[in-house]
Order: structure tokens, then C-alpha cells, then sequence
């Protein structure tokens, strides 16, 4: 498999995985700051799990999961 098309599934896979349950935290991805955001901490601090629950909170809103690239 070409590397391309190796980079499509995993973006493919990744769009149409189901998301598990969240708590809800006090911190939160800004979503209407127009930049790319860096989310950086220690190990098992919780990073994923903050992208997890951005990305269903932009699913909630309406954006297309087409244009969530995780």
C-alpha cells in the first residue's frame, strides 16, 4: 500500500471511530481561536481524552467529521 493511501484509511478509520464517554473537565480546547492549538502535558495526564471530548463538542456544533483530522 502506497503511503498516501496508508495516511487516507487512517484518516478514514479515525473519522468514523465511535468516541467513548467523558467527564466533563474545567479546561477546554479553544474552538473559534482560528489556529492551530498545541496540547502538550506530562504522561497520562489527560491530553487524549481533552482532544477526545473537543472533538465531540465540534461534532455537537455541526462541523463535518471530514474536517476533524485526529
Amino acid at each position: 500500500m502506497r503511503k498516501k493511501d496508508l495516511i487516507k484509511t487512517m484518516i478514514v478509520d479515525g473519522q468514523n471511530r465511535e468516541w467513548p464517554e467523558l467527564k466533563q473537565r474545567q479546561i477546554a480546547v479553544p474552538l473559534t481561536s482560528g489556529k492551530i492549538v498545541s496540547v502538550i502535558g506530562p504522561r497520562r495526564s489527560g491530553k487524549t481524552y481533552l482532544l477526545y471530548s473537543t472533538i465531540k463538542k465540534l461534532l455537537k456544533k455541526g462541523v463535518s467529521k471530514e474536517k476533524i483530522i485526529y
